[in-house]
């Protein structure tokens, strides 16, 4: 797979709603997922990214320490058009995929990169309120960037199986991560994917683009 993108709630406090500098510390590839919808059903590429908040601090632990809010967003593993993913990553950098990135952009570019974030409040079916993300955009200009990751910046690719960054998972995601088709048996996706973190022709105005 995987971490690469091409074109082809309850007992703990909600991270506060509104505008937010934040930093992104996770990039987790979570397989091949079955996904049910009208009556259909799927196997697609998932992916959660996670964000740190970095001026909402959560109150202190047992040894004093006080970390950021975090929140997380699952995406289809795609930069098709009309997929999430891409209109997202679009919004934060400012700016449109070029063709050859869309061939295949390394989500990895993502890890430690600043952005605001629009975080709402929402009521779920099952009457609970969960704290999701209605925006991604880049910093304003003179915007101060947020300070580095509190949190340990992880990427994890379903093909590490359980080992390292798995390990310190919660054992909701692990139990997303064991769902996928890959570790059921039913197929799997390559751990080999196109796309090069070089940024070839890149201008003065991109050093300002976050990846």
């Amino acid at each position: 797979m995987s971490l690469t993108a091409s074109d082809k709630g309850g007992g703990f406090t909600l991270a506060p709603a509104g505008q937010h500098r934040a930093r992104c510390f996770g990039v987790i590839d979570l397989g091949t997922q079955k996904v049910e919808w009208q009556g259909q059903v799927k196997w697609q590429p998932k992916v959660m990214l996670r964000w740190e908040l970095s001026d909402e601090l959560m109150e202190a632990d047992e040894h004093g320490k006080q970390r950021p809010f975090s929140i997380s967003k699952r995406y289809t593993n795609s930069l098709h058009e009309k997929a999430a993913l891409r209109h997202d990553l679009e919004a934060w950098r400012g700016k449109q995929f070029t063709g050859e990135e869309l061939a295949g952009f390394n989500l990895s570019k993502l890890l430690k990169a600043p952005c605001q974030l629009t975080v709402v409040h929402e009521q779920g079916k099952n009457g609970s309120t969960y704290a999701n993300i209605k925006a991604i955009a880049p910093l304003a200009k003179g915007m101060q960037a947020p300070p580095e990751c509190a949190n340990e910046p992880v990427m994890y690719d379903i093909s590490e199986g359980t080992g390292g960054a798995y390990q310190k998972f919660s054992d909701k995601l692990k139990e997303t991560i064991a769902a996928c088709q890959e570790w059921q048996g039913k197929g799997a996706v390559s751990s080999e994917a196109p796309g090069s973190d070089q940024k070839p022709g890149a201008t003065e105005d991109e050093d300002n683009i976050p990846f």
